[in-house]
């Protein structure tokens, strides 16, 4: 099986070979084909845009790389400051004050949460104002003239589904303003506990986060500068496989443009064969017979030559047996050889013999087409000696 399993590898390798060298040549058929055809404009512009995407690439690259290293050393030069300036003023004190500044940050953070809900509950509720607002004017105008029109109608239901939508938006947002109002209350009451409870610490270790929100607004701003690298990067690339898919639909249309010449030339040619005159064909199938055929002289000579150039392989054998025969050591040999030399020696004769009788079948038939050429002779002669005869009597009488 192993044996197998490599025999059928091997195969496949010769077979995949064949076709490569079979593709390469068509390639370079193809191309020879085509070699004067003038470019598609449009594979300029997509070339240019996708060299100009491919350095943009690299730049951007190189850019997120300079942006990612002063990042990592931003943060490892921040660990190393707060590390000494935790040991400076002690790691519990740094903790205490910990607990109040993240109180600090939720509750400032609450507090924006706060104030967006505010200003959505306030515009829900200014919409909601206003379209009722409309619906009420629509129905004071609907009563002062006494009667409901299919265009009042219409006005008075989109008024009221407005209406119905402006109060759930409202009562949403004001219910998210209520939750965003407790939990702000909430950390900034926790806030004020912690702020009570280590004052001390919060005060001491004052120097510690004021450096740590320095540091924190460089590594934002890197973290943004990272990010933008990161989305120009993604829009060059993208440019650029836009560019490369377009690259590949133009030369996809090409090379069918060309399989379609290629089977519209083959068909020409083949509607130019079948156009032919019937006269041309009979005369070539005439040559073709006269080519082909036999005449007696000619088969005779041919055999002849056959049976002559067989006699002489026959001869040749012959002394190569007895050349064989003499080089043989051993009895068995001598035996085989023998017997191969009477074998040959019976060909030869029976070949000879054969060439005598074509010889005499000739000269038989050559003495036949003699004999029969005299006698025609002969009878001609008598035929005219018997009219000579009659004229010479009738003279004398």
């Amino acid at each position: 099986q192993q044996e197998e399993n490599v025999k059928e590898q091997n195969n496949e390798s010769k077979q995949k070979k064949i076709d490569d060298e079979e593709d390469e040549w068509e390639g370079k058929h193809e191309t020879d084909e085509f070699e004067h055809e003038e470019i598609d404009p449009r594979v300029e512009g997509l070339l240019e845009e996708m060299n100009t995407a491919a350095e943009e690439i690299n730049q951007y690259e190189n850019e997120y790389d300079d942006v990612k290293k002063a990042f990592q050393n931003t943060l490892k030069k921040l660990e190393s400051e707060l590390e000494k300036t935790a040991k400076a003023f002690g790691r519990k004190t740094v903790e205490k004050a910990r607990r109040f500044h993240i109180a600090k940050a939720e509750a400032s953070r609450a507090l924006k949460d706060t104030t967006k809900s505010a200003k959505q509950f306030q515009e829900y509720t200014n919409k909601y104002n206003t379209v009722k607002k409309e619906l009420a004017q629509v129905e004071h105008e609907a009563e002062a003239a006494g009667r409901i029109d299919e265009e009042t109608q219409v006005k008075l239901n989109e008024l009221s589904k407005k209406v119905i939508r402006a109060t759930k938006l409202q009562r949403r947002a004001e219910k998210i303003h209520i939750n965003c109002t407790k939990l702000f209350a909430e950390k900034d009451n926790v806030k004020q506990k912690l702020k009570a409870q280590f004052h001390k610490s919060i005060t001491k270790t004052a120097p510690y986060f004021k450096t740590k929100k320095n540091y924190d607004q460089i590594i934002k701003a890197l973290r943004a500068q990272l990010d933008d690298v990161g989305q120009k990067t993604a829009m060059a690339k993208k440019r650029s496989r836009d560019a490369l898919g377009a690259l590949s639909r133009i030369s996809e249309e090409i090379h069918l443009r060309r399989q379609k010449e290629k089977k519209e030339l083959n068909q020409e040619e083949v509607d130019k064969n079948t156009l032919n005159p019937q006269g041309e064909k009979e005369e070539e199938n005439e040559q073709e017979q006269d080519q082909e055929v036999p005449t007696p002289d000619r088969d005779c000579a041919q055999e002849e030559a056959a049976t002559g150039e067989a006699t002489r392989g026959q001869r040749n054998s012959h002394n190569q047996l007895e050349m064989e025969l003499e080089a043989a050591r051993s009895t068995q040999q001598k035996q085989d050889l023998r017997a191969e030399l009477q074998r040959k020696e019976t060909l030869t004769l029976m070949m000879d013999a054969k060439k005598l009788d074509i010889n005499n079948d000739e000269e038989d038939e050559e003495d036949s087409k003699s004999i029969s050429s005299s006698q025609s002779d002969q009878s001609f002669v008598r035929n005219y000696g018997g009219c000579d005869g009659n004229v010479s009597s009738d003279d004398e009488s």
